[in-house]
């Protein structure tokens, strides 16, 4: 054969997310006799376990509501119940062998209905899968008989991955006669990664929302958002300074377990944590793609294809305040004084990236517990806080791809008129930001019948506007540096474009 080719692959890894899917589960709680009202419900969910099959995870998930009733001795207590789920996440880039980051989250909850027998309360359950998938094409790079042209790709190789748990546990002081604690609902988000040799480096918050009854001249509820800082070294061998690395954490367990001194004013809380750390680190390889070839000696028929990919470039972090307001419906109390904010979420519903910033808007959920000094005058009301907030973001450009997530690390609640309340929230996000790239590869070459015509010893050619030295050298069958030689890089239209060959 006059032309033997030679091919290799090309391999981009990224981490993909599949489509979220969503559930309702249910709860049916026994209640009690002394039952004078129900307060608020809040949940989370959690992943139990999961089997990974070609296409789909099937995932075992737990949904733990904590419902707050009073009692018609004015107490406050709170009902812990688990409601077990089952979901199939589907998606062609789930294969068996692949170790996905599986997650589950609360978007919304309710009080279905209250009777003499039973609470029934619902949980809506958000789930999806992200995986690294790996996107390769077989190209032409070369060989004896052909010339070529190619084109950088720049592509990311996974060096490792990891998932590890951190145990952490922390103590901190309680400034009130605290009479019960009724629960503790955590949230961690990731400030900072770094890879360093053979390892990386992942730093964050744990926000422990603890919520207790307190005794004054009333029995009240409260809530005190405790702040844990997290850093964390991970062996993953190969990795070098300047890898990327694309970061979780998940909030697996989270406890608060009192020792008071009912005599005392102070309380110290001990709470014991275990965060999971899921990490990717990848490689960013530049390589030379063949997408065009000729021979001078036998016509060629070439086939080409179009790789389209995502390429991970860096995660960035971010904080910002929301605030607004939210009126009472009419047929709940007045407020006389506000006791706390509880099981505050964020949902981001959209990412948009600009030049230079990122906007993201969503909505912050949150209860907010308040007393009206009736009989049995604790209520609780839900307050939806709808958002638009801007970022500026050095790197970012308005052709990225931004996948995020976001935690309230503070809220407060204020009142502003007897039905009306202000709330002012912090935000915390975390960022990656992936480039939506493509390549086109030769993938197949077919040698036909040898050249028939003679080469002449001068080539006359009138250039077209956008041709360059490789496509006249193509079509008059010669080396693009002979097209170079006394003719420059760049034509005009019609620009006189004289080759001489060498005679042989």
């Amino acid at each position: 054969m006059a032309v033997q080719p030679e091919f290799q692959f090309l391999r981009n890894d990224c981490k993909k997310q599949t489509g979220k899917v969503q559930a309702v589960v249910e709860g049916k709680i026994n209640c009690p006799k002394d039952i004078a009202r129900v307060i608020s419900v809040n949940a989370d969910s959690s992943v139990l376990s999961y089997e990974v099959l070609n296409g789909e995870v099937a995932l075992n998930g737990r949904v733990n509501f904590k419902v707050l009733i009073l009692d018609t001795f004015g107490d406050v207590q709170c009902l812990d119940y688990n409601a077990d789920f089952e979901e199939k996440i589907k998606d062609d880039n789930i294969k068996s062998y692949c170790k996905p980051y599986v997650h589950t989250c609360i978007t919304d909850t309710e009080i279905v209905s209250v009777n003499s027998s039973k609470i029934t309360i619902a949980a809506v359950v958000e789930n999806s899968v992200d995986c690294v998938c790996s996107m390769e094409l077989n190209y032409l790079s070369g060989g004896e008989g052909l010339l070529i042209q190619k084109e950088h790709a720049l592509t990311n190789v996974l060096v490792g991955n990891s998932n590890e748990i951190i145990t952490q546990s922390e103590e901190v002081s309680i400034k009130d006669s605290v009479k019960d604690i009724l629960y503790c609902e955590g949230r961690v988000v990731i400030d900072n990664v770094e890879s360093l040799n053979d390892a990386i480096s992942v730093s964050g918050f744990m926000f422990a929302d603890i919520c207790y009854t307190y005794s004054n001249e009333y029995v009240g509820v409260k809530n005190m958002c405790a702040e844990i800082p997290f850093n964390q070294e991970i062996q993953i061998e190969s990795v070098e300074t300047g890898d990327k690395v694309c970061a979780n954490a998940l909030l697996k367990n989270i406890k608060a377990v009192i020792d008071e001194d009912f005599g005392e004013k102070d309380n110290t809380v001990k709470i014991n944590t275990d965060i999971l750390l899921s990490a990717s680190v990848y490689r960013e390889s530049d390589s030379e793609v063949v997408n065009d070839a000729f021979s001078l000696s036998n016509e060629i028929a070439l086939t080409g294809e179009t790789l389209q990919y995502n390429r991970f470039l860096f995660p960035f972090y971010s904080a910002h305040s929301v605030d607004g307001s939210a009126t009472l419906e009419e047929e709940l109390p007045s407020i006389a004084k506000i006791e706390c904010c509880c099981g505050s979420r964020v949902n981001i519903a959209n990412i948009i990236a600009g030049n230079g910033t990122v906007t993201v808007e969503g909505v912050v959920n949150t209860g907010v517990i308040y007393n009206s000094f009736e009989e049995n005058g604790l209520n609780s009301v839900e307050v939806e806080l709808p958002f638009s907030v801007n970022m500026n973001a050095k790197d970012v450009l308005d052709c990225h791809k931004i996948t995020g997530r976001a935690i309230v690390s503070d809220i407060s609640a204020k009142q502003r008129k007897g039905r009306e309340v202000d709330i002012t929230a912090m935000l915390k996000f975390e960022f990656n930001v992936d480039n939506q790239s493509s390549v086109y590869g030769i993938t197949a070459i077919e040698e036909k019948e040898p050249l028939a015509f003679e080469k002449p010893a001068i080539s006359i050619i009138f250039a077209k506007e956008g041709q360059t030295p490789w496509d006249i050298a193509k079509k008059i069958k010669i080396e693009p540096s002979k097209i170079k030689a006394g003719n420059g890089e760049t034509f005009k239209e019609n620009e006189k474009i004289i080759v001489y060959r060498q005679l042989v």
